[in-house]
């Protein structure tokens, strides 16, 4: 069941026009330290509304069943070596996606709890989409943290 709502959101982002224009991009950050970033109300429910953060973020948010997607945008360099940690409240299952510039998912942890990981490497500069994903359980904060990791 699980699979079947993902590959949907996944179609359904791409039907919606699940890309945003890349002029003008910033390169990616190569920073190793973290800075804290709060979630930006509920306004970054879709891919277009994507909270742009750097690499070395540690957001703060929150999701449940009113506030299901949280999306975040950052850049990085081809090559670049990124991870990505999830963690949130006991009693919930988030799950963390990462969208290519096309607003496809390339990356994803779906465990039964809050507490994700995801490593990769960027296969090319540019646009880069992290989706938080409240799939069932209690309502939770959770800590998001997306670095570059050398």
């Amino acid at each position: 069941m699980k699979k079947i709502i993902l590959t949907s959101l996944a179609l359904i982002l791409s039907a919606c026009g699940g890309s945003k224009d890349l002029s003008g991009e910033a390169v990616g950050s190569s920073s190793s330290s973290v800075s804290n970033v709060n979630e930006t109300s509920t306004n970054n429910d879709s891919i277009d509304d994507a909270q742009l953060v750097n690499l070395g973020s540690r957001i703060s948010g929150s999701a449940g069943s009113l506030d299901i997607y949280d999306f975040y945008e950052f850049t990085a360099i081809d090559g670049q070596f990124i991870k990505i940690n999830l963690s949130g409240d006991t009693g919930s299952d988030l799950d963390v996606y990462v969208l290519n510039n096309s607003g496809l998912i390339v990356y994803s942890s779906s465990g039964d709890d809050s507490t994700e990981e995801i490593e990769f490497t960027a296969s090319y500069a540019g646009t880069y989409y992290v989706y938080v994903y409240y799939y069932s359980g209690n309502e939770s904060d959770y800590e998001l943290i997306i670095e570059e990791d050398n």
